[in-house]
Order: C-alpha cells, then sequence, then structure tokens
C-alpha cells in the first residue's frame, strides 16, 4: 500500500545512513509497467486477415472476449502471454476467424481470455497511480528538511516513459518501448535489453555526476545493442 511503502522506504533509508553515514547513493523511482510491451503488444480489437479492427454494424470496433466471456473494453490491456491463446481461436466469439496470416484462419472458440490473460482498465489505473504516488513519496522523503536524505535520483520512470513516446534517438536511429522492432525490450516484453540497460547505466552516472560532482564518463549505448 502507499502507506506501508511511505514507512518502509523512510525506515530503509534511515538504516542505511545509520549503518553508513558517509555513503553517496542514488535511489532509482518506480516506472509505470503499463507501459512496456507486455501489455501493449497484444490489439484488444478483434483483428481481420490485414491486422485490421473488424467493426459492427454501427462501424464500431468488435473487442475480443475477456473473462465470464465479456467483451473487452477499449482501456483494457492484452498481455503478451495470450498470442499463443488468441492463436488458437480463444477470445474470438463462434463464427469468427482469427487471421494468422492471410491464407489462414482458425475458428473462434467462443471462449474468453482468462483473468491472467487480461489486464483491465481499474487494474491498470491503479497500478498507474500507484507508481505516481510512489514517486512523489520518493521525491518528498529525499527532499527532506529534516534528515539528511540528498541522494542522487535516477529516474527510470523518465527514461521509459521517453520510450514510449517520442522514442531516444541514438546515432539518428530513434528507440521505442515497442515490443522488438523498438530495440529496448527483450523477448518477455518486461526485461530491458543490453542497449537499455546501458541508457539506464548512463541515466545513474547523469544522476551521480549531478548530485555528486563526479565525472563518470557515460557507456556508448550503441556498443551494447543487440
Amino acid at each position: 500500500t502507499v502507506t506501508s511503502f511511505a514507512d518502509t522506504f523512510g525506515r530503509t533509508l534511515d538504516a542505511l545512513a545509520t549503518l553508513l553515514p558517509d555513503a553517496k547513493m542514488a535511489v532509482a523511482n518506480v516506472p509505470d509497467v503499463t507501459s512496456f510491451p507486455f501489455f501493449t503488444t497484444i490489439s484488444n480489437r478483434q483483428l481481420d486477415r490485414f491486422g485490421q479492427p473488424v467493426l459492427d454494424a454501427s462501424g464500431r470496433p468488435r473487442f475480443l472476449l475477456g473473462p465470464n466471456n465479456l467483451a473487452l473494453t477499449a482501456n483494457d490491456l492484452v498481455l503478451l502471454s495470450a498470442k499463443a491463446s488468441i492463436a488458437a481461436g480463444i477470445g474470438y466469439p463462434l463464427n469468427t476467424f482469427v487471421y494468422l496470416t492471410p491464407t489462414d484462419s482458425v475458428p473462434g472458440t467462443g471462449t474468453g481470455l482468462s483473468d491472467a490473460q487480461v489486464l483491465n482498465n481499474t487494474e491498470a489505473l491503479t497500478l498507474q497511480d500507484r507508481a505516481r504516488r510512489f514517486n512523489a513519496i520518493i521525491d518528498t522523503t529525499l527532499r527532506s528538511t529534516t534528515k539528511k536524505r540528498d541522494f542522487a535520483v535516477l529516474d527510470l520512470d523518465g527514461l521509459l516513459r521517453r520510450a514510449k513516446s517520442p522514442g531516444i534517438e541514438i546515432r539518428g536511429v530513434v528507440y521505442t518501448s515497442k515490443f522488438l522492432t523498438g530495440g529496448l525490450f527483450g523477448l518477455d516484453g518486461v526485461s530491458l535489453n543490453d542497449m537499455a540497460q546501458a541508457l539506464l547505466c548512463n541515466q545513474a552516472i547523469a544522476a551521480v555526476n549531478a548530485r555528486y560532482g563526479s565525472n563518470i564518463q557515460p557507456v556508448d549505448p550503441v556498443r551494447y545493442a543487440t
């Protein structure tokens, strides 16, 4: 909970300050995980053989079936782990087809995706709100005037927001948080790949240099492109 995080975070900093009074520290904030490709790659809509949304008689998109065989809403997120189930026709109503290629289709089973394969809008908003509130606590706690907590802050949240939009340009190439083609996330859609880890390293170096007056040189992210 927000309350328990605030308490634990403050007590942790106090313990570190007591045990390591002269240590120079950096604290990373919390990213919005719902922007990761694990949550953003699979469409929540029924798609035709050309990858376009299937529309109803009123011209509105038809959504996949979710838990309890109810249609998803526009703001529900389908997890990357649901891909194999969708390819088998789960999530598509009876008398519809999921198209694997322009010439290959699988009939819908009429069975909805499970709760474990969907992050509904309420759950997504809760995660986003929790990350924002945790980060506010981190900022407030580190800037406490009553205790010496002026540590460097590694803005992991800001880095990944830039990756989502507009992207991070390196030597004329724009890297984003899109699955595979974005060039920053691993195959699980959650783990940062080597290049993204290099960018995170540079973010930490910049924060430490700015706070403590050090002159640590950044790494070249292109060396770690995969």
